[in-house]
């Protein structure tokens, strides 16, 4: 189910559509990806997902 509450996002530094697959390259080792959410009050929160 597609968030609705989002207003923007960024995936590794490239926009993201709400229940849209985004497609990362990954490297041998550790992967980080950061997320970064806008809601619709401006305010934004930056999440990290690392990958191994």
């Amino acid at each position: 189910m597609p968030c609705t509450l989002l207003q923007t996002a960024v995936v590794n530094g490239a926009a993201a559509t709400s229940g849209t697959a985004r497609e990362v390259q990954l490297n041998v080792g550790a992967n980080s990806i950061p997320v970064i959410v806008t809601a619709q009050d401006g305010t934004t929160k930056t999440y990290t997902i690392t990958i191994t």
